[in-house]
């Protein structure tokens, strides 16, 4: 299908919009500085950026694109590292405004724009808890419709990667998921207001309104309209969360106090210890590990953050202790096992990925615990003491645990994620003299690397790849296919 030039060219476009009152952007400035510098000309670009303030400003600026022909990309949070919700030529949406939130009992309404430090400080000492972003500046936006993996996913669900039903039960506030629907953030919606792609109209999808649409808007939703608000389920959990966090220090940087540098070997064993334990831990305890750069000199470190979501026992101190001490011989750094704050539990990754003129690129594997193997480890921890630059991580998750029916991935185990983020800084001499190829082959190899060795289910380069659905594979192909989303 040969799309048609825009009938009406940016100048028109932006009167139209800016008499309506919807504001303009004269400037898109993406979260990711990938694309900033001497190669700005890889991001496409749209004929107009509107930030539109609420629902009926979205409504009003997707029937006037609907008029001209035009496509229309959706941005919250600008986290898509490669930009996706960028189209040449088409009307870009930027919802990031959409930051309303409102509580009520075990439930709340949200805006796109809402970023998981709004909504996890809005939580912070009430008990409750929605599985969202890692990090605290991604937006919910992009983060639910498109099958984020969060903190407490494997317990609570947060990304519908396998899309099946489930009720909701508004009298008893409860979420009740079908036995075949396991842990995966589109599973704690229950409603979603939606501008819809095809007419303007603003919606109220849930699965007994608009079937169809439900099952697209979780996972898929931007494909079909601009998402203006979500209703989420709230579980409950400690107003202070049993937790834990080691640091170990990896030979070649400064030892942390108590105990010398572990070695490479040491490091994948203490994965390798990881990947089987995973599986068999308390299922209310999430144990991420990240290998990345630690103190002012950014030296290499393995980090392992270990959440409970649930009141401490005495196996799951345990279990926690475990975790903090995968490294044996090795004394970590930080905390033992204690209560902390919920909202101090929720960032404590976040200086890993925050900084200054930040550019990354990346990908994520979704493997069996089972195929973790040393020999895959021992290359995975060889590649990241070789990386290019000191920012870059690679991060271990939990993704669907385990199960007496097969998860999304086809796995009974359950089954672990492998983010390998190639991260360094943007410099006013750009991104050739930045060393932006180096970084990006640093990352493409080890993804390969791993790929070749075991092979994962599925992977996929989250953040740089530019997708739409074939409108052939659409229902209302030719209207749906005009809305793009991260």
């Amino acid at each position: 299908m040969v799309r048609q030039p825009p009938s009406i060219d940016a100048e028109t476009l932006t009167k139209q919009l800016e008499a309506l009152g919807i504001p303009i952007i004269k400037h898109a400035n993406p979260w990711n500085n990938l694309f900033k510098g001497k190669q700005a000309s890889a991001l496409p670009e749209p004929l107009v950026i509107a930030a539109p303030v609420d629902e009926h400003q979205v409504s009003s600026a997707v029937k006037v694109a609907l008029q001209h022909g035009l496509r229309v990309g959706v941005k919250t949070g600008g986290h898509h590292y490669g930009c996706c919700w960028s189209e040449t030529s088409s009307l870009l949406l930027d919802v990031g405004a959409l930051k309303h939130l409102h509580l009520d009992g075990t439930t709340a309404r949200i805006g796109p724009g809402v970023t998981a430090a709004i909504l996890y400080d809005a939580l912070d000492g009430t008990g409750l808890h929605f599985p969202g972003p890692h990090l605290s500046s991604v937006a919910c936006g992009g983060f639910i419709a498109g099958g984020g993996n969060g903190f407490g996913t494997p317990l609570f669900g947060a990304g519908d990667w396998a899309m099946e039903d489930h009720a909701y039960n508004s009298k008893a506030r409860s979420l009740t998921l079908c036995s075949h629907n396991k842990y995966t953030a589109c599973d704690c919606l229950i409603c979603v207001r939606i501008v819809d792609g095809r007419t303007g109209d603003i919606l109220t999808v849930t699965l007994e309104t608009h079937p169809d649409l439900w099952f697209a808007m979780r996972g898929a939703g931007g494909f079909f309209g601009v998402i203006v608000e979500f209703t989420i389920a709230l579980f409950q959990v400690p107003a202070n969360l049993p937790s834990s966090l080691a640091v170990f220090a990896i030979s070649g940087s400064n030892p942390p106090p108590g105990g010398p540098a572990a070695g490479p070997t040491a490091i994948v064993t203490a994965l390798e210890a990881w990947a089987r334990r995973m599986p068999t831990l308390p299922a209310a305890i999430e144990c991420n590990a990240v290998l990345c750069g630690g103190g002012p000199a950014l030296d290499p470190c393995l980090v392992i953050a270990s959440n409970a979501f649930a009141e401490a026992n005495a196996d799951m101190t345990a279990a926690l202790v475990e975790c903090k001490d995968m490294v044996p011989g090795h004394a970590p750094m930080v905390w033992d096992p204690e209560a902390v704050p919920y909202r101090k539990a929720m960032q404590a990754i976040d200086p890993t990925y925050e900084f200054p003129g930040v550019c990354c690129y990346g990908g994520v594997l979704c493997f069996s615990p089972a195929v973790l193997t040393s020999d895959v480890l021992r290359v995975v921890v060889d590649a990241y003491m070789h990386r290019t630059s000191r920012r870059s991580v690679v991060l271990f998750a939990p993704g669907f645990p385990k199960t007496d029916a097969p998860c999304a991935a086809g796995y009974r185990v359950g089954c672990v994620i492998i983010g390998t983020y190639a991260m360094w800084s943007r410099t006013d001499a750009g991104g050739l003299a930045d060393g932006d190829q180096e970084h990006i082959a640093w990352a493409d190899a080890l993804i390969a690397k791993v790929c070749v060795l075991r092979g994962a289910t599925y992977s996929w380069l989250l953040w740089v790849v530019h997708i739409f659905v074939p409108l052939s594979l659409l229902p209302s192909a030719e209207a749906a296919g005009r809305v793009s989303v991260c």
